[in-house]
């Protein structure tokens, strides 16, 4: 939302790409429509059935994401011509999506924005000959970052509640469960930000009591991974995570997990986890 409304605000006219999703689909015309963008919004549908079992994550669902993208970038190609720019607009912490803790690692931390992941897709799209260029225009950026630099914060305020960020949103029956990773980077956001929290309701309205007995603790995970950088450096956390990067870059990608923590940590202690 804040990566439409600063093209939108810095006179682009940008192609808005979403995938229908049930809870959503409304949401997404009522943003283009208020961005100007009606004639200019493509929703589609992968409609993908299989009858063979199947893994139960979403962790791949950005492939879907990048392919809408490429039939749009090579529409907007075949009528303009030159290479065209996809815009990306994930904040970097949750990109980087760096491991909380030691269960975490690898593949069970979700990366379907991660830099590694998308320089990969860029390259086989390269190699491919479409005219596709990958922008990441908010790597270096937490939410909370996002939303306090945003080029229209009247306008921002205004939509910013009906968006989703829910990891369980369907499971909840279309409402935030406010305790996932990323309902507590969405919290802490509107913190950071010094912006009301105009979300429609959590399931979970009080950190201090919404605890999980069985499942994924990610009010736990995201505390213990606070306090340790607080006691012992960012390092502690991030060894071997930016590897990846070049040393300047490092130190940004570093930044970026530090301050997302910081903001993190800031909603837990508001809430008395911390």
């Amino acid at each position: 939302l804040v990566g439409a409304i600063d093209l939108s605000a810095a006179g682009s006219r940008p192609l808005f790409v979403s995938q229908m999703a049930k809870g959503d689909s409304e949401t997404q015309v009522h943003y283009a429509r208020q961005l100007g963008g009606v004639d200019r919004h493509l929703q589609w549908n992968h409609n993908i059935r299989v009858k063979h079992a199947t893994e139960r994550s979403t962790r791949a669902r950005s492939i879907v994401f990048f392919a809408f993208s490429v039939l749009a970038a090579c529409e907007l190609h075949a009528q303009r011509g030159g290479r065209v720019r996809v815009v990306v607009p994930e904040n970097g912490f949750i990109s980087l999506n760096v491991p909380l803790n030691a269960g975490r690692a690898g593949s069970l931390s979700t990366k379907t924005t991660h830099p590694v992941f998308l320089d990969k897709l860029q390259g086989v799209m390269t190699a491919l000959g479409l005219p596709v260029v990958l922008e990441r225009p908010y790597a270096f950026k937490t939410k909370g970052e996002l939303m306090a630099e945003c080029a229209n914060p009247g306008l921002l305020s205004q939509l910013v509640g009906r968006s989703t960020s829910c990891g369980r949103y369907g499971y909840y029956n279309y409402t935030h469960c406010g305790r996932c990773v990323p309902c507590l980077v969405r919290r802490a956001s509107f913190l950071a930000a010094r912006m009301p929290d105009t979300t429609r309701g959590y399931h979970f309205t009080t950190l201090r009591t919404a605890g999980r007995k069985s499942g994924a603790n990610d009010i736990g995970a995201v505390a213990g991974a606070v306090l340790r950088v607080e006691r012992e450096g960012p390092r502690s956390l991030t060894a071997g995570q930016l590897s990846f990067a070049a040393a300047a870059e490092r130190a940004e990608y570093e930044r970026v997990v530090v301050q997302g923590l910081t903001e993190l940590g800031a909603l837990l202690r508001r809430d008395a986890v911390l």
